[in-house]
């Protein structure tokens, strides 16, 4: 399947537990909440739409524009898109 997901998406969907073979698009976004600013990944499949809400912490800068991070899960949700309206 053609899926366009980034590279360093598909390791915090694969930390959760997830095929990711099964994913077929992906998008990072920006929410906040009580608790402040939060980085939502949010992925689909055929079946099902997966979020991870959490907070990409930079760890290493490399060369002039390559930042390195790490993503910090706070939550994970599964949903179903037969279910959603």
């Amino acid at each position: 399947m053609n899926a366009h997901i980034p590279d360093y998406m598909l390791s915090a969907f694969t930390a959760q537990g997830l095929d990711t073979s099964k994913l077929i698009y992906a998008i990072h976004t920006d929410s906040t909440d009580l608790s402040g600013n939060t980085d939502v990944y949010i992925a689909v499949s055929s079946e099902n739409m997966y979020i991870l809400y959490g907070e990409e912490k930079v760890v290493k800068t490399v060369g002039a524009r390559r930042i390195v991070a790490v993503y910090d899960i706070k939550k994970f949700e599964i949903h179903r898109l037969s279910e959603l309206g």
